[in-house]
């Protein structure tokens, strides 16, 4: 288990996340969990955006150009895309801060990197 460190402010940090660059990330309780009703419910909304505009109309679009053999590659990114969410979702819950800024206390340039991906056309 992690050492808690009392700071000052007597704010709980988790001395075990890097902090060259950032503040130390503060402990938080976790919110009660939700029922499996309402957790399937959102998660069939999750999968139906997962397969979003893109997917839809590139993979059928790859499969008439190179052949139906590439289609197992839909499942392999599909899955990959959902665990991949899944545990930036964790992290954020488990932290309250965005999976850059959990990337960019490892290296700063990561932050630099994930903005410049999401501005800058394909």
């Amino acid at each position: 288990m992690a050492d808690v460190v009392d700071s000052s402010g007597g704010s709980r940090t988790a001395p075990e996340l890097p902090t060259k660059n950032l503040r130390g990330a503060e402990y938080r309780d976790l919110p009660e969990p939700e029922s499996l009703r309402r957790y399937l419910g959102a998660s069939v909304i999750l999968a139906a955006t997962a397969m979003g505009s893109g997917e839809l109309i590139i993979w059928p679009f790859i499969t008439t150009q190179v052949g139906i053999g590439i289609l197992w590659f839909m499942a392999i990114g599909f899955t990959a895309q959902y665990f991949l969410n899944m545990e930036i979702e964790r992290y954020t819950l488990a932290t309250g801060e965005t999976a850059v800024t959990g990337f960019t206390r490892f290296w700063m340039p990561w932050g630099i990197f994930f903005i410049l991906g999401a501005i800058l056309p394909n």
